[in-house]
């Protein structure tokens, strides 16, 4: 993983320590943006924006690959994820070459690899992970990359300023004071195989099941019913209940809409709010669009493996948000969590990991 605050476990100790990797827009892009104060990004890449998430991709790549023996590429997939799948020609910028994700990812593993691009707003690595299965599951791949990449593009940028009621300092989700979403930038990696010692290796954590849906309810506004049916089928196929859980990585954006949709569908369910915490991530990585779910579903399974917690608890929390676990006990041993991407278009991924 790469992240506003530097490689993968510099990032589980940065939310664990709960400290927010925010930074002035115009410092990092060198533009503004009206209704738009800050973003998340890491103060150690110098490159210009349409760059950086590139860089960051090639971080996680490196971190990922440093730990794998040599991949078969005739029986690997790569699939890469991003939020809005943005070209040079929406982001151009005088004088200064446009950093492909997809010729990052040539570059390090080979021309010839087979790459599959998914452009699907914030659930697209959710969606990617289950592309990712199926393959395996058919027999198409031995395994499978899956790579997320995003940073703060000027689309973006200029859709969150429009929607947002004043410039956010941070991104505050499941609380009053929440103003909307505010961007970060990041990227993960990680390897899909049905094998358990893979190669001779140990497995990271598992993934019990992955559902998504596409509900095309509005535009931008998640469909409570929707997404309440996806977590779950995503339960179910794992052959649990939502007693079973001990975690829940949601959304959470920070946005009206988002946060009072998904309050809701948690609420529903009495069974997951009296045991599981809630670990909400974007207080202190801000949105990374494409990548978030990836980022969420390894930070997930990093917690299985005994990491502290993120530590981001809300503050004065929304109607309803009160009533559910923000920080775990002492007793506190996660083995299965949930992981929850919805993306604008109804574009929804629910994830269930286990140690």
């Amino acid at each position: 993983m790469s992240s506003c605050f530097g490689d993968f476990d510099e990032t589980l100790q940065a939310m664990h320590e709960g400290r927010r990797g925010t930074r002035e827009l115009a410092d990092v892009t060198g533009f503004e943006i009206p209704g738009v104060a800050v973003v998340y990004a890491d103060p150690s890449i110098e490159v210009p924006y349409v760059q950086r998430a590139a860089e960051h991709l090639r971080r996680a790549l490196g971190q990922t690959l440093s730990q794998l023996p040599p991949l078969d590429l005739q029986r690997t997939a790569v699939i890469l994820c991003t939020g809005l799948g943005v070209t040079s020609g929406d982001e151009a910028d005088p004088g200064v070459s446009w950093s492909s994700v997809e010729d990052v990812a040539r570059a390090e593993l080979g021309p010839d690899v087979d790459v599959y691009s998914i452009t699907n707003a914030c659930s697209a690595s959710g969606m990617g992970l289950a592309l990712g299965s199926d393959l395996l599951q058919t027999g198409a791949y031995d395994q499978v990359l899956l790579a997320a990449a995003d940073s703060m593009t000027r689309a973006m940028l200029t859709m969150i300023g429009k929607v947002a009621a004043e410039p956010a300092q941070h991104c505050a989700p499941f609380e009053e004071k929440h103003v909307g979403a505010v961007l970060g930038e990041g990227a993960a990696t990680c390897l899909l195989s049905l094998d358990d010692s893979w190669s001779g290796l140990e497995r990271f954590a598992a993934v019990s099941a992955i559902e998504c849906s596409s509900d095309a309810n509005h535009p931008t506004a998640p469909d409570q019913q929707t997404i309440e049916e996806t977590v779950h089928r995503a339960i179910a196929r794992a052959g649990l209940t939502a007693g079973d859980l001990d975690f829940v990585v949601p959304h959470g954006t920070g946005t009206t809409l988002n946060d009072q949709c998904e309050i809701a569908v948690y609420s529903a369910m009495p069974d997951l709010t009296s045991r599981a915490v809630f670990l909400p991530l974007k207080g202190g990585l801000g949105h990374t669009s494409g990548a978030s779910f990836l980022m969420s579903l390894l930070t997930g399974m990093a917690v299985t493996r005994g990491t502290p917690p993120p530590g981001y608890v809300p503050g004065t929390t929304i109607e309803g948000a009160g009533a559910l676990r923000w920080r775990p006990d002492a007793s506190w041993t996660p083995r299965r969590g949930l992981v929850c991407a919805y993306g604008f278009g109804g574009a929804n991924a629910v994830g269930v990991i286990a140690a």
